[in-house]
């Protein structure tokens, strides 16, 4: 597995862990897939039930000043540095989620699904591409999309050299999110809130792929192959 594909799939792994994390230990809501709590939202709105409706609204809300503060990290603050502006990005979710796992014991589910949110927009704006190829790391309708359209390429458009890889990759980071998101009920359920160490640990390794990547291609020189990090 080269370099780009393991923090692309360390990064899926940690988002496909998260929201099942979430899922079954703060009160059956989404914290990556606003699809699933607008759904959910009106599913429950339709039957009167607002109490469970309302639910799934924080992070709904948090969703967007997560996707403002990765876009300021990477566009404002540090746009000329990207490397710069991934690791902070990176340590500021690890961060988040530390945070969060050390006061889950007190912390209200609608808080705690609300900032994972947070953290989980911030890596969804802040990573979309593997390579050369957009990507999403905190769900996979996307992932599903570009890979159904990558078969049909390979099919049928057989003059196109990359497709084989772009299937790849991209089935590869499907899998990982799925196997994490499996990982994440699992362990959930025999750990309980204390289970949110386990994304820590993945995203963490994320970003140490990332900085020793970015340490070899230092070295390496400025016609070493480009890293993860394509905006």
């Amino acid at each position: 597995m080269n370099s780009t594909l393991r923090f692309a799939a360390l990064l899926s792994a940690g988002g496909g862990f998260l929201d099942s994390y979430a899922w079954v230990a703060h009160g059956h809501v989404f914290t990556n897939a606003q699809t699933g709590n607008i759904i959910l939202f009106g599913v429950f709105a339709a039957q009167d039930e607002w109490r469970q409706a309302l639910r799934h609204v924080p992070p709904m809300l948090a969703f967007f000043p997560g996707v403002f503060t990765a876009q300021w990290l990477h566009k404002r603050r540090f746009s000329d540095d990207q490397v710069r502006a991934t690791a902070v990005s990176l340590c500021v979710e690890v961060v988040i989620l530390t945070i969060v796992g050390v006061l889950s014991p007190a912390l209200p589910d609608t808080v705690a699904v609300a900032v994972i949110a947070f953290a989980a927009t911030m890596q969804s704006s802040g990573f979309q591409r593997v390579g050369k190829w957009p990507y999403t790391s905190v769900v996979t309708t996307a992932n599903l999309r570009s890979l159904g359209e990558t078969l049909f390429a390979i099919t049928f458009l057989p003059h196109n050299p990359e497709a084989s890889d772009q299937a790849r990759t991209l089935a590869a980071i499907c899998a990982f999110f799925v196997c994490s998101a499996i990982a994440g009920a699992t362990l959930t359920v025999f750990f309980g809130k204390s289970a949110i160490v386990f994304p820590i640990i993945l995203l963490s390794l994320a970003a140490l792929s990332f900085v020793w990547q970015e340490h070899g291609r230092a070295k390496s020189g400025p016609s070493s192959s480009g890293g993860p990090i394509h905006r």
